[in-house]
């Protein structure tokens, strides 16, 4: 592909490069890069972008960027520099443990010359001494050994862990920034209600009218449709008329008319257009409406684990979505989320999190498409949705590989109890130290014996973290 070609994209393949449509109409699923789950409409003169999904016809584009010029390949380079701009979490065993070996070394060697004046027999004995007691293996082995013990216990509840800092990171959350489709809802409507209005049409009669009028069609709610019947063992009903497909409208067979309000002359509440649907499909004929279908996004499993445990812990939860502000604003007030915001692009979501780490706050995100690969780089730690892009995994610090949010809530739990495990072991590193250092030093400990107490305390660090595997 070559800027200035024109190139025919058919129905069901993904769009090669941005450009512009020349010729026939179409929809677009654009939701791998806005986030919005509805289809878009698309006419001649609209744009199109690399990476989307042609839903219903075949279409003619006039290229205009390929390569790293594409919207897509802007998203993937704000992704690298959010990952440049992440600081790199350090623990504090981390951070004193060169400190701690070097402080050794030199009341080791200060111990043995002090002995050398004393009685220079002992000299040796006490160097060695010192050194097997004061061997920091227990204090090496305090984070490691809770932290790859939490780590297992995670990873069996369905939750990857990428990057180490991730049970840290949830500990000190103060703020979660969720997408919606794809993560807060699975992205994939479901037939919820069926509004018959006229008298003599049975739900069976519309389902099957409905069902044989959309046989072949790939549109979301077309599937669903098609599920449905599927699933309440109704059969397609015989269509005498051809069926022809209005782009954009809906569907027509003899007097049998299903597709969008606006084209059947349907009124539809306020409540209805506004109320953070999915969608609706109407069937009429000629002497008017016969029956609505009312579809809405599914809310993913252990979603109201997840909201209950950050309530309980006091973190903040915003949703942050490139959906149309109307239904962002439905789905939090559903959901009981008092922050949200509508209408985000992959940059408008990177500055949300940039601006309130600025204030201060650390920023825990959960995202799953391409247009949250910024969004999880940026955040302080974050969690991507294994189902979705993978450069949207590429930027996160732990996958989530189960298809509930609740591994998540149980992950908030299990992250306290790392870092309390984590205190022990550090607690119980000290006090060994304090107690095996001076008793070395004085010489009343024999290198034998500073082995056996070295080895017992590595043991006692080990035990305790292996608590955290039955979490």
């Amino acid at each position: 592909c070559n800027p200035g070609e024109v190139l025919r994209v058919p129905p069901g393949d993904v769009v090669p490069a941005d450009g512009v449509l020349i010729e026939y109409e179409s929809a677009l699923d654009e939701s791998l890069l806005t986030g919005e789950s509805k289809p878009v409409d698309k006419k001649v003169g609209d744009r199109l972008y690399a990476g989307t999904h042609n839903i219903l016809n075949p279409l003619l584009m006039r290229i205009e960027a390929v390569g790293q010029a594409t919207r897509i390949a802007g998203i993937a380079s704000l992704l690298d520099q959010a990952l440049q701009a992440k600081p790199l979490m350090v623990s504090l065993a981390e951070k004193w443990a060169g400190y701690f070996v070097g402080f050794l070394l030199v009341v080791a060697f200060v111990s043995s010359a002090i002995w050398w004046y004393v009685d220079p027999a002992r000299a040796w004995t006490v160097l060695v001494s010192v050194l097997v007691a004061s061997c920091p293996c227990a204090l090496s082995l305090a984070v490691p050994t809770a932290m790859a013990a939490a780590q297992g216990a995670v990873t069996k509840l369905g939750l990857l862990i990428v990057r180490g800092h991730v049970l840290e990171g949830l500990v000190k959350a103060t703020d979660l920034v969720l997408d919606k489709t794809g993560t807060l809802t699975i992205g994939q409507p479901e037939l919820t209600e069926i509004r018959i209005v006229r008298s003599g049409f049975s739900r069976e009669k519309v389902l099957g009218l409905a069902a044989a009028m959309e046989a072949g069609q790939k549109h979301p709610l077309a599937l669903s449709l098609l599920r449905a019947a599927e699933a309440e063992y109704i059969s397609a009903h015989d269509l005498v008329e051809p069926i022809s497909n209005q782009l954009g409208k809906g569907l027509s067979s003899g007097t049998y008319r299903l597709g969008s309000a606006s084209w059947l002359g349907v009124l539809q509440t306020s409540h209805d257009a506004n109320a953070g649907q999915y969608g609706q499909v109407h069937l009429a004929d000629d002497q008017g409406l016969i029956a609505s279908f009312v579809f809405l996004d599914t809310p993913r499993a252990g979603l109201e684990n997840l909201l209950s445990a950050a309530k309980t812990r006091k973190i903040t939860v915003h949703l942050v979505s490139g959906d149309d502000p109307a239904t962002v604003a439905w789905w939090a007030e559903t959901m009981g989320i008092t922050v949200f915001q509508g209408g985000c692009s992959p940059e408008d979501k990177y500055h949300y999190i940039e601006s309130l780490q600025q204030e201060g706050r650390f920023v825990w995100a959960i995202g799953d498409g391409i247009n949250d690969a910024p969004l999880l780089a940026r955040a302080d730690v974050s969690v991507a949705v294994g189902a979705g892009a993978p450069l949207a995994t590429a930027g996160a610090d732990a996958i989530l590989t189960s298809s509930s949010l609740a591994p998540l809530a149980k992950a908030l739990l299990l992250a306290d109890k790392t870092q309390l495990i984590i205190k022990e072991n550090l607690i119980w590193a000290l006090v060994y130290n304090l107690l095996a250092i001076p008793a070395a030093m004085m010489g009343w400990v024999n290198p034998w014996v500073a082995g056996i107490g070295m080895s017992l305390s590595s043991l006692a660090v080990t035990l305790n973290a292996w608590r955290l595997r039955k979490a």
